[in-house]
């Protein structure tokens, strides 16, 4: 249950984030180009926080600690948004809120993968509960937003990065690690694998597509007509699909080798992208482009965080934060900012469309990956 729960109130607390942060600052009165640039700061803390964490969790051998430090402090610092209202002043609290919050969750998924040691298959089935949670945030903060405003929103936030910090602090799911000196050398030639590379460079395109999706589709839909809770619901719909690949995929992942299932996910955000971006008016379209989570999201994640506990054997906390400081990170900032300027001049078609492009530049890069495997 402690993991599992975590999962849940983390993700939790990035289904309230991720939807409405954006709208919140825009109920600020700040423009999409103000949006974009704390959005990124925000996303840029993954860049920084995750291997500075993750290197001190390998080394001490207690992934637990950094898990409920990083918990902890995110929940002090959102409370800066009940009075914060101007640009810098925002700015200054992404900047120190992404660094915390963002470094829990590499030790976390090291600890949870290393609980469950040779039966890796059912880490899906334990992430799947961050799914849960993220459904049950989001679709409680479209309905209560949509009845009283955006201090719905604040309540909410702050009560799940509490949660968050408080069920971190009674997990006693620590195994019994070690305390390592770092392996510099070995580190170093599981760097010098080009097979790591090439797929951290896909993961940055989709991260870049999932950037901008991240910081514009609640506003695509708002400024489509749909209300606040029909935001939720939609967001909701692609983690329930999202959900579901979870709980099956430890029976799926066999059909296929792992480039496959690389080209399934990145061939479909392609395809998820374009509709987003072109159909937003349309909600059968917008429901079947929610879905298509499952594979954009679930798979690519699934197999990637499998492959890097594999790969990365004594590294695994480096590994995952290596993973998510170059795709959700630089792919975050990156993402997000492009979306602020595309969206400026060109709306959503001009966002969204450029998520598909980045999209089908990562599905034709996946051949390196069979190429160097």
């Amino acid at each position: 249950m402690p993991l599992s729960g975590y999962y849940f109130f983390y993700f939790a607390s990035v289904g309230i984030v991720l939807p409405f942060l954006g709208l919140y600052f825009q109920s600020l009165g700040l423009t999409a180009i103000d949006i974009a640039e704390l959005l990124a700061v925000l996303s840029f803390a993954r860049i920084v926080s995750p291997p500075i964490w993750a290197l001190l969790a390998d080394r001490q051998g207690n992934f637990l600690f950094y898990v409920k430090t990083a918990s902890w402090l995110s929940a002090i610092l959102v409370l800066g948004l009940w009075w914060l209202e101007g640009f810098w002043s925002l700015l200054w609290l992404m900047v120190w809120l992404g660094f915390f919050w963002h470094a829990a969750l590499p030790p976390m998924e090291s600890l949870t993968l290393s609980h469950l040691g040779s039966q890796l298959a059912n880490y899906s089935r334990i992430r799947l509960w961050g799914s849960v949670g993220f459904i049950f945030a989001v679709m409680g903060a479209g309905w209560l937003i949509e009845l009283y405003g955006q201090r719905a929103f604040l309540v909410m936030t702050t009560f799940f990065f509490m949660a968050t910090a408080l069920i971190a602090h009674w997990n006693r799911e620590s195994p019994n690690l070690k305390q390592n000196s770092v392996d510099w050398q070995g580190l170093w030639d599981l760097l010098r694998q080009s097979q790591v590379w090439w797929l951290l460079l896909i993961a940055l395109l989709t991260q870049i597509a999932h950037g901008i999706y991240y910081s514009f589709y609640s506003i695509a839909l708002a400024e489509a007509g749909y209300s606040h809770a029909s935001i939720g619901m939609l967001w909701s719909l692609g983690v329930v699909a999202e959900i579901i690949l979870f709980w099956f995929f430890a029976r799926c992942l066999p059909f296929f080798r792992f480039h496959h299932w690389l080209w399934i996910a990145t061939s479909l955000s392609v395809v998820r992208w374009w509709l987003t971006g072109f159909y937003v008016e349309s909600l059968l379209i917008m429901v079947l482009a929610q879905l298509l989570h499952a594979a954009t999201f679930a798979v690519f994640h699934s197999v990637v965080v499998q492959w890097l506990h594999e790969t990365f054997m004594g590294h695994q906390a480096q590994g995952q934060a290596l993973y998510a400081s170059f795709s959700y990170g630089v792919g975050g900032v990156i993402g997000s900012l492009v979306a602020g300027y595309a969206w400026t001049y060109g709306g959503g078609e001009w966002a969204f469309g450029l998520a598909a492009w980045v999209s089908l530049i990562a599905c034709l890069l996946v051949w390196k990956v069979k190429q160097a495997h």
